[in-house]
């Protein structure tokens, strides 16, 4: 029926490389439909799902791609479709996502955080545990990190806690280095030997094993400390040894995008009255 099939081999950077060259130029289309993609974290695809289904998405078609550690929500519209009913759709969705929405049409964690420092003139430093420099290296591989990113350290024993940061040891010894005040204290620290804007703290049990009944396989504490003071999170995240270390990854930098726009909100109001 006319239908052009084109194989391509498998090697990734092959096909990638023969797909632009060759077959991409081929993909002309007239009345092109138009992607918006909203990136959210910390819901799972079946509850996006349920939030955004009663909801009037017009000609819009719904799609989503799970990728630890984020869901991205597709909306595919016709090419007819104007401007302002996209708007109007996108608005719709955004408003029962909330704060699990972190981006529209837009980068990744890394990408929407080294993007909102940059535009504040603001600098970033962390104390990584159980990620053992994830972040850090999350975040410089954006273009233009080095403009944000200060300092990463991996202070993965209880020892370099004490010596590289000046956690105090009688705190780690109350209350294990897996801890509120552990992870609060990992974060002020970092952000005051690096002298930056921002300090993010995390440590935890990424597993399989080491946990136990208070502390199980998965628990991990964050903190983000910045202008306005510290703010801490707990979770139980679940996985394997790798999906707890990407999840929190994520969770830490979605909460410095929380309290980047937070910091920003409150400035904004200050300045108004």
């Amino acid at each position: 029926g006319g239908t052009t099939v084109h194989c391509l081999p498998g090697v990734p950077m092959e096909m990638r490389h023969m797909f632009a060259e060759w077959i991409r130029p081929q993909l002309v289309s007239e009345a092109p439909p138009v992607l918006v993609r909203m990136r959210t974290f910390g819901v799972a695809e079946s509850r996006l799902q349920a939030m955004i289904g009663p909801l009037d998405l017009g000609d819009a078609v719904l799609g989503f791609r799970a990728h630890i550690p984020e869901v991205q929500i597709k909306l595919r519209f016709p090419h007819a479709s104007g401007p302002a009913e996209r708007t109007a759709v996108v608005s719709r969705v955004a408003a029962v996502l909330g704060p699990a929405l972190y981006c529209i049409d837009g980068g990744d964690l890394a990408e929407t955080v080294v993007e909102a420092l940059a535009a504040r003139g603001q600098t970033v430093s962390l104390a990584e545990s159980c990620t053992a420099g994830m972040i850090s290296s999350w975040l410089a591989n954006v273009p233009g990190a080095s403009a944000v990113l200060m300092n990463g350290m991996v202070t993965y024993s209880n020892a370099s806690k004490v010596n590289l940061l000046g956690v105090d040891e009688a705190l780690i010894a109350e209350h294990g280095a897996v801890s509120e005040p552990v992870a609060r204290a990992m974060a002020e620290r970092v952000r005051a030997v690096s002298n930056t804007d921002w300090g993010l703290g995390i440590t935890g049990i990424a597993g399989p094993g080491g946990g136990s009944t208070e502390k199980p396989v998965g628990t991990v504490h964050l903190a983000v400390a910045g202008p306005t003071g510290t703010v801490h999170r707990h979770a139980v995240v679940p996985g394997d040894r790798t999906q707890v270390r990407q999840r929190s990854a994520g969770a830490l930098l979605h909460m410095l995008c929380d309290a980047v726009a937070a910091t920003s909100s409150d400035r904004m109001r200050a300045e108004v009255d």
